[in-house]
């Protein structure tokens, strides 16, 4: 038979050449509707007799009917753990805690702001004020500082906002004491911050504080239309306006540092390796992790929990806050008298960003570091059917996740099909109706919940041999 639309595809750099004829290898030749050479993949099929095992590189991943074959092609998106693998982005700089919105890393510290758009390259723009804790405020889409405004024999809180995170308004908070704002978290028109282990109240304006309770409190957070605040011997207390808080049963006693509210659920860390689940902030679940390390900070991402700190040579990681893997990081130890430790951690752009402090007991000292996790990316895998009724994808980044699934006829060009949910571990994908004629790809991309945009492309799947109509309808099934 005569083959049609041969083509070379490269996953490596990407490319496509449509004319170039490649045999895969022993196939009959009238069983194939074309023939593609696939370079940087490594193939298996639904025939045992049929593989080509290539030179595996990062990339997606393919479905290829070849016949009454079909081939996946599947290749890591990262060769190595991208939550083992650390670049250092910034030295030298006294930054205290690091937050991403509006498309953009934003770090705050003693005498400094530095911005970035992708993590690598960062600008620092100088303050006479120290903030030393920042949020992002979805609601009102800007960032929210907390920290420090310097006078004679001390310092006052000071709290500010920004739209892009380089300009900023920062007031100082008179009325509560010498002592800096080093944590907050906003919602229903309400500022929490903690100063000193207490928290303070305020409303839109910034500027009136009142003092909620004195309690060690360590890290608030916001969610379910409730404010929840961790701190010391398993503390944990809740609040619906901020002003009027009620004590739960953590059903701990070591002391927890940081909470974080995301996928409908709270997650709280603290020493000793403990993990705290909850729905609502009343009713806390006691969690198993694989490493009791001092957790010093929770952030969530790409469809998982991290939870990292002391000692940073490993870090957990989970997909609905109750089970946990463990992950080996390349970041260095110190000299055996000094030590390092996550300070803060959060996600954006399909990284992690942290905060790292290594104290030298020699020099008496601290240095504080920004690294950046490799790319972390939700793993999909996909198939399609015998008869071509149907695509099922199979995601490995946690469920109850939005993915956007699009089709292609070269590569290059791609139209939205629909967005569906990642409900149960394999979601089928019912095409109709269906009609002889050219080949189509299909791939899907994770929607971030807590960034612009999609991920990047993370499945794909050919489909030869049958034209969709341009009124066909798809619906997970």
């Amino acid at each position: 038979m005569t083959l049609t639309n041969n083509m070379d595809i490269d996953f490596k750099s990407r490319e496509c050449t449509v004319g170039a004829c490649h045999s895969l290898g022993p196939l009959d030749p009238s069983a194939c509707v074309c023939v593609v050479q696939v370079r940087n993949a490594e193939w298996t099929s639904t025939d045992a007799a049929l593989a080509y095992p290539c030179d595996m590189k990062v990339s997606p991943s393919l479905v290829l009917l070849v016949g009454a074959h079909i081939l996946l092609a599947s290749f890591p998106v990262q060769a190595a753990d991208p939550l083992g693998n650390w670049s250092q982005r910034v030295t030298g700089r006294h930054i205290q805690d690091v937050a991403f919105g509006n498309g953009v890393f934003v770090t705050v510290g003693f005498r400094g702001i530095l911005t970035s758009r992708d993590g690598v390259g960062w600008s620092f723009s100088p303050t006479w004020h120290d903030l030393l804790g920042i949020i992002y405020d979805n609601e009102n889409e800007r960032f929210i500082g907390v920290g420090s405004w310097p006078v004679h024999l001390g310092a006052y809180g000071s709290a500010g906002i920004s739209k892009d995170g380089e300009v900023w308004t920062v007031d100082p908070v008179w009325s509560v004491g010498l002592e800096g704002l080093t944590g907050a978290a906003y919602g229903n028109g309400t500022l929490v911050a903690v100063q000193q282990r207490r928290l303070l109240i305020s409303t839109t304006d910034f500027l009136n504080w009142t003092p909620a309770f004195i309690s060690p409190v360590y890290n608030v957070a916001f969610g379910n239309n409730h404010f929840v605040a961790v701190g010391s011997n398993g503390l944990i207390q809740t609040s619906a306006d901020g002003v009027d808080w009620a004590v739960v049963d953590s059903g701990v006693t070591n002391s927890l540092a940081d909470i974080v509210y995301a996928n409908d659920k709270f997650v709280a860390v603290g020493h000793r390796g403990t993990i705290l689940r909850s729905s609502d902030g009343s009713t806390w679940d006691l969690c198993a992790p694989p490493a009791t390390n001092i957790w010093r900070s929770v952030a969530f991402g790409a469809g998982v929990f991290v939870a990292a700190g002391k000692p940073v040579s490993s870090l957990i990681s989970s997909t609905d806050g109750e089970s946990w893997q463990l992950h080996a990081t390349d970041l260095p130890l110190p000299p055996i008298e000094d030590s390092r430790t996550f300070l803060a951690l959060t996600y954006g752009n399909g990284t992690f960003a942290g905060v790292i402090s290594t104290y030298h007991s020699q020099q008496y000292y601290s240095t504080v570091d920004l690294y950046q996790s490799a790319s972390v990316i939700v793993k999909l895998n996909g198939s399609i059917s015998s008869d071509l009724s149907s695509i099922q994808l199979t995601g490995q980044g946690g469920l109850d996740r939005a993915y956007l699934l699009q089709e292609s006829t070269n590569l290059t060009d791609w139209t939205d099909l629909l967005v569906f949910t990642n409900s149960a571990p394999t979601n089928v994908i019912i095409n109709s109706p269906f009609a002889t004629a050219s080949q189509r790809f299909f791939r899907s991309s994770t929607l971030a919940r807590h960034s612009h945009g999609t991920e990047s492309q993370t499945a794909r799947s050919n489909n030869k041999g049958r034209t969709k109509p341009r009124d066909r309808t798809w619906c997970p099934r």
